[in-house]
């Protein structure tokens, strides 16, 4: 008896592994998920940030996302302070701690971009949340604390 169950598990197992969805491709390509990320850091970091590194780490098809691990770098683009505001209170705001840093501070982190299926085929997924910092729909924290690291350390 067990070696019959035993047996059955091997042949469902084996059924699953030779069915063509479980060896479907990941319908967005390695290039086009770089150019998405460079792109996203791009407007989330309003052009202050060069990107040093991208990797891609995972994709995970049944939910079609990636997971990109990045390293960035402050360039030496100016911050825009509105008139009325000192530059030190203005990046003492959480949404301003990463763009107020010197030039070359590096922030690495990873971001977790989710792609959904439109009429044109599939595109990142932007969230149209109020955000307490850049990239927060994105970047993967984890138990990591945020001050500090992407807000104002409290």
């Amino acid at each position: 008896m067990y070696l019959r169950k035993r047996f059955a598990v091997l042949i469902w197992l084996f059924t699953l592994m030779s069915s063509p969805v479980c060896w479907a491709q990941f319908p967005v390509d390695d290039d086009r998920i770089r150019q998405d990320a460079e792109q996203l850091i791009r407007e989330e970091m309003q052009g202050l940030y060069d990107v040093d590194q991208i990797h891609i780490d995972s994709k995970i098809l049944g939910t079609v996302y990636a997971i990109v691990s990045m390293r960035l770098v402050r360039n030496d683009r100016e911050l825009d302070v509105p008139p009325l505001d000192s530059k030190d209170s203005f990046c003492k705001q959480n949404f301003f701690y990463l763009f107020c840093k010197a030039r070359g501070f590096a922030f690495k982190g990873k971001l977790k971009l989710h792609y959904v299926r439109t009429s044109e085929g599939w595109v990142l997924e932007k969230p149209r949340k109020p955000r307490e910092y850049p990239l927060q729909a994105y970047l993967i924290i984890g138990k990591r604390e945020k001050g500090g690291y992407v807000v104002h350390p409290r």
